[in-house]
């Protein structure tokens, strides 16, 4: 396990709504689009009905619609916020957060964990 899982594994413990089916959750699923093979892509959940951007879903493609079915569906989340951090520091074992220290870490200028330096993953990954 990565560094970056370690920490995404310990933020959704901390707070489930991170893996919550809702508005802005990514997700990936095998698509079968009818007279073409099997399609496996990710997406993100745009619309208030959840539903809707499930089964079935409108696949245009070459101007035409055509009907499409989920085979297997996981929902990835949402990208892990400095937040997610802070929760999941509080609820450790050791009790203790390192506010100040993630801090200094922290890329303050872009607020998603896969996008800090190795650094400042390694670093979290260390405390939790």
């Amino acid at each position: 396990m990565t560094n970056l899982q370690k920490i995404r594994e310990a933020c959704i413990k901390a707070n489930n709504e991170i893996v919550e089916l809702k508005f802005g959750c990514e997700t990936e699923g095998q698509y079968e689009h009818f007279g073409s093979t099997d399609i496996k892509e990710k997406g993100i959940i745009l619309s208030g009905d959840i539903k809707d951007n499930l089964i079935p879903v409108k696949f245009y493609s070459h101007r035409e619609a055509m009907n499409v079915n989920v085979k297997d569906f996981e929902i990835i989340g949402r990208p892990i916020r400095l937040a997610d951090i802070f929760l999941a520091d509080r609820a450790s074992l050791n009790k203790k957060l390192h506010t100040e220290e993630i801090l200094e870490y922290w890329n303050l200028t872009d607020d998603n964990l896969e996008n800090q330096s190795k650094e400042t993953i390694d670093f979290i990954a260390g405390l939790l």
